[in-house]
């Protein structure tokens, strides 16, 4: 009897792994036959950029109209072949193309999210939230804290440099901070590598000397939430022209 079990426990596990294989088999050829009659395209927009738009997207699905997808069919049309092209766009960030039983294809796209603009006199350049250094675009202009700089490099280096490091803990910093992202314009590197830092309300230039570290970030920018909510709002934003918060336990405003 066991043996009998086991013989018919054993045939039904073959019978019901063929089935899913043939079931399996249809289904492909079926899905591999279909037609694509719809380009679904979805563009992340929720930090307002708009480095892409859909017809960015198709020019690169297509390569500029040099393949068809549009009335091709699904065994022709390979879904990674697509992401490849269009992560090809240096302001892709995240890429996901797939395909359903009515013809459709769905592309969802991710956009990469500056947090500031670099300036200096050889170069312009975006960098995002971990230091990821990227072009401007030619048809949009994110509006993101300003960074510009006396430093005579192309490009900083914010992996062996210590002062481009504290620069992008500075830049974090604000960009974490609602208020400070809000009321900073922007950051100058001098050429003794102090940051300047200049806001949207005020014409004053306030110093915080050469950053340490994030500990040193931090006092320094506690020092200014002081300038900014006890001093400015009573003596007046244009009072200063100079404010030097770069000593310990100090506020020096002329």
């Amino acid at each position: 009897m066991l043996k009998n079990f086991q013989y018919k426990s054993w045939v039904l596990v073959v019978f019901f792994g063929l089935l899913f294989v043939i079931i399996t088999a249809i289904t492909d050829n079926k899905h591999n036959g279909r037609v694509c009659n719809t380009i679904l395209i979805s563009i992340d927009n929720e930090n307002g950029n708009y480095f892409l738009d859909k017809e960015t997207i198709t020019s690169l699905m297509t390569e500029k109209g040099k393949y068809n997808i549009i009335g091709e069919k699904y065994k022709n049309i390979d879904t990674k072949v697509l992401e490849n092209r269009i992560k090809s766009n240096i302001f892709v960030r995240f890429c996901e193309v797939s395909k359903n039983l009515k013809g459709e294809i769905f592309v969802d796209i991710k956009q990469v999210n500056p947090v500031a603009r670099f300036e200096n006199r050889l170069k312009s350049f975006y960098i995002n939230d971990e230091g990821k250094i990227f072009a401007l675009s030619n048809t949009f202009s994110a509006r993101v804290l300003l960074i510009t700089s006396d430093k005579e490099v192309v490009l900083p280096d914010f992996v062996n440099d210590e002062t481009d490091q504290n620069l992008l803990l500075l830049v974090q910093f604000i960009n974490k901070n609602a208020f400070w992202k809000a009321e900073i314009a922007q950051i100058h590197v001098n050429k003794e590598n102090e940051i300047l830092l200049y806001l949207q309300v005020g014409n004053q230039e306030i110093s915080l000397g050469k950053l340490e570290n994030q500990e040193d970030i931090n006092k320094k920018m506690n020092k200014l939430d002081i300038v900014c909510k006890k001093i400015l709002t009573t003596k007046g934003w244009n009072t200063y022209k100079k404010i030097s918060l770069k000593y310990n336990n100090q506020i020096i405003c002329q």
